[in-house]
């Protein structure tokens, strides 16, 4: 079991995994569905190490390795060399799909395939294939052939000008006219801005990237962002822009961002073994031991809090300044209109809350605190005696043997989370239990008009949808990775990819 509780809890937890024991016996009412099949799948690649399979940000389309090529919505493509590592992708909007195929050429060359086209042109190698943020542009980097080093970016089928040694990647600027990279220049990267059609003057900067891979992130709204290098040090650049402090070393999962992406937040070192915050463009204190994950920025970006560890003492530092010392802390949660804050601290072997300063009631074990979304109340799973039960507003509710994180939806009318008698599991929703399931898998999904949560159980060996309390059709697995999730749609349906035997399934749901 996964659980969000003061030793593991993680501000990025997004699936929950709960309880195991045998469903109860309690009928529910089920709903119909139209299930379109999608074809045969091999369900060993779930499991493999490599991603290898995939399905479309639309949840309606899906694409797997196979030994020589790739399946993509039933359709299969041999190429005798397969295709290149990494290289499928789905365009943002699901009508596309790109990858890199190895062909015979001299040995083994590789197509650049857009929607199942290859190009005439084969290359020695391809990597960084990826597509534009409005869908309708791909680019990456391509080397001309094996007897030579020269590489060149190729945006939509046109190449650029060559060099020897290029990253291994590329990415495109949110408004999706010019294509960024690196190349290397003089025994020196910098970084180049291409425009798509060649019609604009190239943009470029006299620093280098970070990383020649993984070095790229983006904003909310698509604002693209990367770490670069120059003279030894590290910095951001943003939305186009230098961010002024320079370090040692910057890691992307440490980079956080306002809801806008007007603001960003985020750790490095200075010095080896040192750490320290950057927020808005200046360098917080300097730190022996900033702890991994406790980094949080406020959603209006104006606020941001870390916790520190100093030798034997914890301590949360909000807005640069140092908070009370404890035994044991976690890092900041914000509330979502950004005028509270909260974390847990541990002293004589309690653990309790420390919200906007003032210390909650202390317990045996229990979790953050998920405020609603006025910000006016709170909600946190809590232990005490061996039992297991959600505090809301300070209330504490019925007591069950286990209970997982609480979630509230988007204007705070529904609180749900999970709850654990004996050997089986029930969403509990406004403080009402449900019917008991074998288990629940994954997350709560709400609709955005807030009339519906969802959610995955296992009855017995079968995977079920429930949507508010009522059963859809049982599935050998429902999928909810690489990609696959449910979708609850505006107008009241909804679908989702399902497993049925070896059989993928489209399972669609109307509105009545």
């Amino acid at each position: 079991m996964i659980r969000v509780g003061f030793a593991t809890w993680c501000a990025s937890i997004v699936v929950v995994m709960l309880g195991s024991g045998v469903a109860c016996a309690v009928e529910a009412p089920s709903r119909s569905a139209k299930e379109t099949p999608l074809g045969k799948i091999d369900r060993a690649l779930f499991e493999a190490e490599k991603r290898s399979f995939w399905i479309s940000p639309d949840g309606r389309r899906y694409a797997f390795l196979t030994e020589k090529g790739i399946n993509i919505d039933g359709r299969q493509h041999d190429y005798e060399f397969g295709i290149g590592d990494n290289s499928f992708s789905f365009s943002p909007d699901s009508q596309h799909t790109a990858y890199a195929a190895r062909v015979p050429h001299h040995g083994a060359g590789s197509v650049i395939v857009i929607d199942e086209q290859p190009s005439e042109t084969i290359y020695s190698h391809v990597s960084g294939l990826t597509f534009s943020p409005d869908s309708k542009h791909y680019g990456c980097i391509a080397r001309l052939r094996a007897s030579s080093f020269d590489e060149v970016p190729v945006i939509d089928g046109r190449e650029g000008e060559p060099a020897e040694d290029f990253s291994w990647e590329v990415a495109f600027t949110a408004d999706s006219q010019r294509m960024v990279y690196a190349v290397e220049i003089d025994d020196a990267y910098v970084m180049r801005e291409d425009s798509i059609d060649g019609s604009q003057p190239r943009i470029q900067r006299d620093h280098g990237p970070a990383k020649l891979t993984g070095n790229f992130f983006r904003g909310p709204q698509g604002q693209l962002g990367y770490l670069a290098k120059k003279e030894g040090k590290q910095f951001v650049v943003y939305n186009g822009q230098e961010e002024p402090v320079r370090l040692e070393e910057i890691v992307i999962d440490d980079i956080f961002l306002s809801d806008d992406g007007e603001h960003l937040t985020y750790l490095g070192e200075p010095a080896s073994f040192r750490a320290a915050v950057v927020h808005k463009g200046k360098r917080g204190r300097v730190y022996n031991d900033i702890l991994a994950g406790s980094l949080a920025i406020s959603p209006d970006g104006k606020h941001f809090g870390y916790a520190v560890k100093d030798f034997r003492k914890y301590f949360v530092v909000l807005d640069g300044q140092e908070g009370k010392v404890y035994d044991g802390v976690t890092g900041p949660v914000y509330s979502p209109d950004s005028k509270r804050v909260g974390y847990l601290a541990v002293a004589n072997g309690r653990v309790f809350s420390v919200v906007d300063g003032r210390e909650g009631k202390a317990y045996d074990d229990r979790g953050m605190p998920v405020f609603s979304p006025d910000g006016k109340s709170a909600a946190y799973w809590a232990e005490d005696g061996g039992k297991q039960f959600v505090v809301v507003g300070g209330q504490p509710q019925q007591a069950y043997d286990e209970v997982g994180p609480p979630f509230y939806n988007q204007d705070g009318s529904r609180l749900v989370y999970a709850a654990r008698t004996g050997d089986t599991w029930q969403i509990v929703d406004n403080g009402q239990p449900g019917k008991s399931y074998t288990d629940i898998l994954g997350g709560f999904v709400f609709s955005d008009d807030n009339q519906r949560v969802a959610y995955v159980a296992l009855d017995g060996e079968k995977q079920k949808l429930i949507v508010n309390g009522v059963e859809g059709q049982p599935y050998d697995e429902i999928i909810n990775f690489q990609g696959g999730k449910i979708h609850l749609d505006p107008n009241g349906a909804l679908h989702y990819i399902a497993l049925q035997g070896d059989e993928l399934v489209l399972v669609e749901e109307t509105a009545e």
